[in-house]
């Protein structure tokens, strides 16, 4: 799989601007779409086989410059404009010979007398020259395993920056990161190499706090456009997982879950599903200690509409009764239920709006709140 994206790194372009390759490079790539979500490759491969889908999507534009191999000379004369010297000339001693042989000033490098001495091919920082086309002849192993695919190349010294410096991601980069994370994660469930993808781009992002806010936005919005159980299920464990290693904190998770509720009855018309699935979601967060219980009160009066509130919050208690935890005796102590899912609670905006309150009718009372608990399998205890 690494020879195959090094080669169509390589050729790529070139194939694709030829007629006669137009169906190989259509089945090519259609395979390689298919390998990004295989669960017999290692996420490095199924990663190296997305990346080589983004790379053609780019019409063939690297997002970063590729490291390419330089003779002596041509490091001197990068160091001196680097330097803000006047010319290459007047610095040959910058580097010294190194290793290979003793310089003009009469010191030399135990170890290395039966060596012979190199010609203008020879740099200290960089060892001896090899040419790009040789890559069983490179000068020192990747630093990173991404490096693996890009053999042919030969560190300069370029390669002395921090790694970081070279994989830095701006904000514009953040969603196409989410989407590859996402995908990768419904694939295989992996919690682990999820926490650690998590934690690698908030050390690439220019701000972690941001990005993390980001983040659990992009999961909340996953669970509404992907609009199935299994979906909300495993974005729950993943932003529980998260939360428990100190990933994401209560205060991102609160701000993503209210940009949804906060619009839920207009997006309860779109996405029917919603209120279930965000309910799931909350109740989830809850059971993991990630949220506390008190917020499902905060949460349940961001939504004006008392059917949606309603809704949202049957659902968020199923959850945590199938999750059997915390106890939702205990839980409907601390929060009554009544304060906020009866018409008695139902705050001023939604009394300023006589269309809301007909609509409601009947139904803003204790009693019929008693009998969509027993519907939906709850204990009508939860209000006593």
């Amino acid at each position: 799989m690494e020879a195959l994206v090094n080669l169509l790194t390589t050729v790529g372009k070139e194939l694709d601007a030829s007629s006669r390759s137009t169906t190989f490079m259509e089945a090519c790539f259609a395979r390689l779409a298919q390998l990004t979500t295989s669960k017999k490759l290692p996420s490095r491969l199924r990663f190296l086989c997305r990346d080589m889908i983004d790379l053609r999507k780019n019409a063939w534009v690297p997002r970063r410059e590729k490291l390419q191999a330089k003779k002596l000379d041509q490091v001197r004369a990068d160091a001196a404009v680097a330097l803000g010297l006047p010319g290459a000339a007047q610095d040959e001693n910058l580097f010294p010979e190194g290793p290979n042989g003793p310089v003009e000033d009469g010191w030399s490098v135990a170890g290395k007398k039966n060596k012979p001495k190199a010609d203008e091919g020879y740099s200290a920082l960089t060892g001896q020259y090899v040419p790009a086309t040789r890559p069983s002849e490179r000068v020192r192993p990747a630093a990173r395993e991404e490096d693996a695919v890009e053999q042919s190349e030969v560190p300069t010294v370029e390669a002395a920056k921090p790694a970081a410096n070279l994989a830095r991601l701006s904000e514009e980069d953040l969603p196409e990161v989410f989407s590859k994370l996402f995908a990768e994660y419904k694939s295989a469930a992996d919690l682990k190499e999820a926490l650690l993808v998590v934690q690698d781009l908030q050390a690439r992002a220019p701000d972690a706090g941001s990005a993390t806010a980001l983040l659990c936005a992009a999961v909340v919005q996953d669970v509404v456009d992907d609009s199935t159980e299994r979906g909300a299920e495993l974005m729950t464990k993943l932003l529980a997982y998260l939360a428990e290693h100190k990933a994401v904190a209560a205060a991102a998770l609160q701000q993503a879950l209210a940009r949804q509720l906060e619009n839920l009855e207009d997006l309860a018309i779109d996405v029917p599903m919603a209120p279930k699935l965000l309910g799931a979601l909350l109740g989830g967060l809850l059971s993991a200690k990630a949220l506390e219980t008190a917020y499902l009160r905060s949460a349940c009066e961001l939504v004006e509409d008392m059917f949606c509130r309603r809704d949202l919050a049957v659902a968020t208690l199923l959850a945590i009764q199938k999750l059997g935890s915390p106890p939702l005796l205990k839980l409907t102590v601390d929060v009554p239920l009544k304060d906020f899912l009866t018409s008695a609670s139902v705050g001023t905006a939604l009394h300023s709006n006589p269309l809301s309150l007909s609509a409601a009718g009947e139904d803003d009372d204790a009693a019929s709140l008693v009998e969509l608990l027993e519907k939906r399998g709850l204990p009508k205890s939860l209000l006593s």
